[in-house]
């Protein structure tokens, strides 16, 4: 898919004003995902990777998902 975008992008051609093509993937299951994971979505371009928690209604559950994933911004 992302050669596709990729194609896409360079067939039609892109404004100078809105930058590169920044290709985003939603990622639902934040238990698969680690820094091994993460480096591979960005070896493959992806410019922004979007990790879904679960459904956390306690302080204390939010907290300890973002200080789980915090590592993987770059």
């Amino acid at each position: 898919c992302l050669a596709g975008l990729r194609q896409a992008a360079d067939q039609i051609g892109r404004p100078d004003r809105l930058g590169p093509l920044e290709i985003a993937f939603w990622h639902q299951n934040p238990a698969t995902m680690d820094a091994s994971a993460a480096g591979h979505y960005a070896e493959l371009g992806v410019g922004r990777l979007i990790i879904s928690p679960p459904l956390l209604e306690d302080p204390q559950q939010v907290a300890a998902f973002l200080e789980q994933h915090a590592g993987l911004a770059h």
